[in-house]
């Protein structure tokens, strides 16, 4: 059940503001009382839109394969899984933005040529042409 919630406040379903925003038996909400002002509380409703990386935290629930969770508490235990799969889908978000504008440049100016790809590869690796990470 969700807490009572008055004034500005929106219900935003996250702990911190969660356990601020029950209602006293006073009818006042214990945020004032810690110096939260309703503005800071109040926009973290779900109609907000932040950047990635940006903005409060959500529970939601994952499903992964055993052998995924198993090595992903190996890398950072059994407390980091939340902050290694933000960033893990923070770099998916990055690489998707860039294949839509690689795909939007593609549009206009047609498919990159393969042989100056490979030139400017091999000078930015300081290598000979082929030596290069695949594309």
């Amino acid at each position: 059940m969700r807490p009572r919630v008055g004034g500005a406040f929106a219900w935003a379903g996250h702990r911190f503001v969660r356990g601020l925003c029950r209602v006293d038996v006073g009818g006042s909400c214990r945020a004032a009382h810690y110096g939260i002002s309703y503005a800071i509380v109040g926009f973290m409703d779900e109609d907000t839109d932040f950047p990635p990386g940006d903005g409060p935290s959500s529970g939601i629930s994952v499903s992964l394969t055993a052998g995924t969770l198993h090595a992903i508490r190996e890398r950072v235990g059994k407390r980091g899984v939340s902050a290694y799969l933000e960033r893990a889908a923070q770099r998916q978000i990055e690489r998707d933005n860039l294949d839509e504008l690689i795909a939007g440049f593609e549009e206009v100016h047609g498919p990159a040529d393969p042989e100056a790809v490979e030139a400017k590869r091999a000078r930015l690796t300081g290598g000979a042409p082929g030596k290069g990470a695949a594309a």
